[in-house]
């Protein structure tokens, strides 16, 4: 037998090696236009995401002015607000600890294995 050669089959004169060559050919075109529709969508994705941390931003500072507003409209209801819910998560926080610890001691301890004293014959 005889070793395989593009040069073989243009010899034999049946056109595979032009249509290999074709293909080919078209393999190329077809991974460069796929690099070109990946780079454009790489950057639609980073317009889509500036996009999307500037809605954020906007957002972020329409919040911070309006909470600013609500704070210096009624002081003392803002005060009592965070008060009361730096004592809720005080509480809870304490809760979920005291519960933690409590699992702790609540668990079963190790049991000791110690080796059992040689039995001795009744007879003997």
């Amino acid at each position: 037998m005889h070793g395989f050669s593009f040069d073989s089959l243009r010899s034999r004169g049946n056109g595979a090696g032009e249509r290999i060559a074709d293909a080919a050919s078209h393999l190329g075109d077809a991974l460069r236009d796929a690099g070109l529709n990946v780079s454009r969508r790489a950057g639609e994705g980073a317009d889509y995401a500036r996009a999307l941390g500037d809605d954020l931003l906007t957002s972020g500072r329409d919040a911070a002015r309006s909470t600013r507003a609500i704070v210096e409209a009624r002081p003392l209801e803002a005060v009592l607000v965070v008060g009361l819910a730096a004592f809720a998560l005080g509480w809870i926080l304490r809760r979920v600890q005291e519960a933690a610890s409590h699992d702790d001691e609540a668990a079963p301890a190790r049991r000791r294995t110690t080796r059992a004293a040689p039995r001795r014959r009744a007879g003997t």
